[in-house]
C-alpha cells in the first residue's frame, strides 16, 4: 500500500504540472490568437482545464485534513490523470523551439493555417484536455454532493 503521504504529494506534483502546461498552452494559443478559431478554442479549453486543476489543488489541500477519504478518493482522481498531463507535456517539449519562437519571428515564413502544431496533434491534445476536463469536473461535482 502506498504512503498516504506520497500519494498525496504525487497529487499535488500531477496539479503542479497540469497547471504548468495548460498554462503554456493558453500562452501559445494567445501569441497565435489571428491563426484560426481551432487555436482560440485550444486555449479556451486549456484555460478551463488550468482553472479546474487550481480548484482542485485549493479543496485537497483544505480537505486534506479534515476528511482524509475524500481526498484520498481525489488524490486517486489526480493519479489517474498523470498520463495525459505526461503526454502534453512530452508534445509541448517536442514543439518547443517552434513555440518559444513566437508568431512576430515566424510570421513571415507561415501561411495562416501552418501553425506549430499539426492537426492531428492538435486535436489528440484537444481531447486529451477534453478528458481531463470532464474528470475534474465530475471529482468536482462529486466534493459538492
Amino acid at each position: 500500500m502506498a504512503d498516504p503521504f506520497s500519494v498525496a504529494s504525487g497529487a499535488i506534483g500531477i496539479i503542479s504540472l497540469g497547471i504548468e502546461v495548460s498554462g503554456r498552452i493558453v500562452s501559445y494559443c494567445q501569441a497565435w490568437q489571428d491563426y484560426g478559431d481551432d487555436i482560440q478554442r485550444f486555449g479556451a479549453k486549456a484555460d478551463s482545464v488550468r482553472t479546474l486543476l487550481k480548484r482542485v489543488r485549493e479543496l485537497l489541500e483544505e480537505i486534506r485534513i479534515t476528511d482524509p477519504e475524500i481526498a484520498g478518493d481525489m488524490e486517486r482522481t489526480v493519479a489517474d490523470l498523470q498520463m495525459k498531463v505526461e503526454q502534453l507535456h512530452e508534445t509541448l517539449q517536442r514543439y518547443r523551439p517552434a513555440l518559444d519562437s513566437g508568431p512576430k519571428r515566424l510570421r513571415t515564413q507561415l501561411k495562416k493555417a501552418a501553425h506549430p502544431f499539426r492537426k492531428d496533434t492538435l486535436n489528440k491534445m484537444w481531447h486529451d484536455l477534453d478528458d481531463m476536463e470532464q474528470s475534474l469536473q465530475i471529482a468536482l461535482n462529486l466534493l459538492r454532493a
